[in-house]
């Protein structure tokens, strides 16, 4: 088993990516933390995880709220172990007010942003970068006195590397890397690995959002003329969390199918 010994929280750990990945980790050994803001479903997940011989623990709450995150690792620590990953996972493709043409995917970014409200920019930071941020600092606080390493993994995306999609979703996923980039420069030296991992076009509740000829036009510019599954990404992470990747740091992997060329 490639994580036997690690404990890992994933938050957004009730959609498509985070269900795959935490049974994805509980399938190599890790005890795994499902964090989300949808009660139901993170015990859904959690209890389905256990039921298949995982050690999971559920955890409802905002990955924003500090509150929430710092009693969710005291929680850990004394039901399932220290947290020694964190998988920042969570993540909306839409918020109210973000000026979505009939809540479709596709329309010009730019056209969108005149009718964005602040709270909307202001609430695409929080889910996706806040809550990164919140979840390595919780991890670190406990980490890094104690000279114990950790590992950090970002859910990105590849609108942070071509500047696809509404603005206050590719700034926010864009940030996560400036993020991930701080942590592995200046964490070396105390025993953190930080990497981020950017999607492309992935099958999950969430990007069903995306108009149908929109999706159909992406797919055919994808060389492997497919979109990913989750368990694509899950896969990723585990490497990224794992010893076989000891050696990397700072690295962004995009698993897109090729669409990144193009």
């Amino acid at each position: 088993m490639r994580l036997k010994n690690s404990t890992a929280v994933i938050t957004g750990g009730a959609g498509g990516l985070g269900t795959a990945m935490g049974r994805r980790f509980a399938n190599e050994g890790a005890a795994v933390v499902i964090q989300d803001v949808r009660a139901d479903a993170v015990e859904d997940v959690a209890a389905d995880i256990c039921r298949a011989g995982g050690k999971a623990m559920a955890w409802a709450g905002d990955v924003a709220d500090t509150a929430s995150i710092e009693a969710m690792f005291d929680a850990a620590s004394v039901e399932i172990g220290d947290i020694d990953v964190v998988i920042a996972n969570a993540g909306v493709s839409r918020v109210d007010g973000d000026g979505a043409i009939d809540g479709q995917v596709g329309a010009n970014p730019i056209i969108e942003m005149l009718e964005m409200t602040d709270d909307a920019w202001h609430r695409m930071l929080d889910i996706h970068l806040t809550g990164a941020f919140t979840c390595a600092r919780a991890m670190l606080r406990r980490r890094v006195p104690r000279d114990l390493p950790s590992v950090f993994i970002g859910i990105a995306s590849i609108a942070a590397l071509g500047g696809y999609g509404p603005a206050h979703y590719a700034a926010s996923k864009g940030g996560i890397l400036g993020l991930v980039r701080c942590l592995a420069l200046n964490g070396g030296p105390l025993g953190i690995r930080a990497n981020a991992i950017c999607p492309g076009v992935i099958h999950t509740p969430m990007s069903a959002n995306t108009d149908e000829d929109v999706h159909e036009a992406i797919r055919m510019r994808t060389p492997l003329r497919r979109f990913g599954d989750p368990d694509d990404i899950a896969h990723a992470a585990v490497y990224l969390a794992s010893d076989e990747s000891k050696f990397v740091t700072g690295h962004v992997l995009s698993p897109n199918g090729g669409i990144e060329m193009v």
